[in-house]
């Protein structure tokens, strides 16, 4: 189980980096950050040298939920930029775990990315569906289909 939990986790993780990077100002402009590209490495690599990526990510992460924020509330209203305590604390900890677990060539230029949230939208992300159905199981119990992450589980994965 805790195997299909990871592989939902780092599916969300990989999602999440995509829309940040497409939400650029210098891809389709939904937010006002710069810093998943060279230009923007090269900036935060003087703050933070040693986690460049991570600092980067979660700076965008935080511009992007704060204006969906803006647009449909707080409070028990989840999306992609606000999951669960639990949820957001272990994408933290396998982006800062691992070696950006390949999303860093994800994301080297838009056409890659497109191409990236395709496959997702496609659904051809490399998991069986008992996997799938199994980590389903696993969320509604702690999220009714009732909430709002429970409702939103079912769309992106059943």
């Amino acid at each position: 189980m805790k195997e299909v939990k990871n592989i939902v986790i780092k599916s969300f993780l990989k999602l999440r980096v995509i829309v940040c990077y497409l939400g650029e100002k210098n891809q389709l402009n939904w937010w006002d950050t710069n810093l998943l590209n060279p230009t923007g490495e090269q900036f935060m690599t003087l703050t933070f040298p040693r986690s460049t990526f991570l600092s980067s990510v979660i700076t965008v992460t935080e511009a992007a939920k704060n204006l969906h924020d803006a647009k449909v509330g707080k409070g028990k209203i989840y999306h992609l930029f606000r999951l669960p305590y639990f949820f957001e604390e272990k994408l933290f900890y396998i982006i800062k775990s691992s070696d950006n677990n390949g999303l860093k060539e994800i994301i080297m230029d838009k056409k890659a990315a497109l191409n990236s949230l395709e496959k997702i939208a496609n659904n051809k992300i490399p998991t069986k569906r008992k996997n799938i159905e199994a980590t389903f199981a696993l969320f509604t119990k702690k999220f009714p289909l009732s909430s709002p992450f429970g409702a939103s589980f079912r769309c992106l994965w059943m």
